[in-house]
């Protein structure tokens, strides 16, 4: 009969200032939340899953006349998905995954309109890719429908090496809510940019990771990557991230930077932690 989730929240937050708009906006929201889930394979080894969710919640609005108070809204998405893996060994024992992934999901939000406080830096990446609800956060629920669509490979050696790559993009039927006409957003669009994502690691520790997004013009969007080394006591990391500059995320130049961590566990329980950050550009 699949798996049933039932959940109750509650959470407010309170500014200050008694300034109307978002400096003085204090926000109250209670909700209830609705899941279900099932799972089943299609001859030829086809995994299909079946999902729903749905969300009711009451949020009370104070010191924004922008907004109504209260508020009361309700949103729901069902997802159908289909996941094909094929797996294949080598003469050497490696073992390879190719598993194409696609999604089809229905979303519907009604209710007025509510601050958005919660999720204002947007991200497409291969946690959210696909994900039923895109947004982590409470403000933003999806609304409309969508096709996530990706292809995934990995291949496991007998020596310890793992290496995994993602491939995907995300089609609406229209552009997400709450992003300018023209902004080269990778969510803003009925067609998000492509998600490039990979990562190589080993049982020594070693891990590589690297994320790309490429817009419709073929030009560099996002890019991130990570090189990192863990032991029992010790963690080391160097990052370099580079954003363009996007007035939408208050981002008035274009931003380069790589940092360098390290972090030292010792027997008594502190840790000692060492970052530097640098502007490439």
């Amino acid at each position: 009969w699949g798996d049933l989730s039932v959940g109750l929240s509650a959470h407010g937050f309170y500014r200050e200032s008694d300034m109307p708009g978002v400096n003085g906006r204090d926000v109250g929201r209670a909700a209830l939340d609705l899941g279900w889930r099932r799972g089943g394979v299609l001859p030829g080894g086809v995994l299909t899953t079946l999902a729903f969710a749905a969300r009711a919640e009451h949020v009370r609005i104070h010191d924004d006349v922008v907004f109504t108070d209260p508020v009361n809204r309700q949103s729901a998405q069902a997802m159908l998905e289909f996941r094909w893996p094929w797996a294949a060994a080598g003469a050497t024992g490696a073992r390879y995954v190719v598993e194409p992934i696609l999604q089809v999901i229905e979303a519907r939000r009604s209710g007025p309109g509510l601050p958005n406080d919660d999720n204002t830096m947007p991200e497409l990446d291969e946690g959210n890719l696909f994900a039923l609800q895109r947004s982590s956060a409470e403000d933003a629920r999806d609304d409309g429908s969508r096709v996530n669509a990706g292809l995934r490979w990995a291949r496991h050696d007998p020596d310890g090496w793992t290496a995994e790559a993602l491939v995907g993009r995300i089609w609406r039927d229209a552009p997400l809510q709450g992003y300018p006409a023209g902004h080269s957003q990778p969510l803003g669009t009925t067609e998000s940019h492509w998600l490039l994502a990979g990562r190589v690691s080993n049982d020594d520790g070693y891990a590589l990771s690297l994320r790309f997004l490429v817009d419709p013009e073929n030009d560099l969007s996002r890019a991130e990557t990570n090189l990192a080394w863990s032991t029992a006591s010790t963690d080391v990391s160097t990052s370099y991230l580079y954003l363009p500059a996007s007035a939408f995320e208050n981002r008035a130049v274009d931003l380069s930077e790589w940092s360098f961590d390290v972090t030292r566990r010792h027997a008594n329980g502190w840790a000692t932690t060492f970052g530097w950050d640098y502007d490439v550009g």
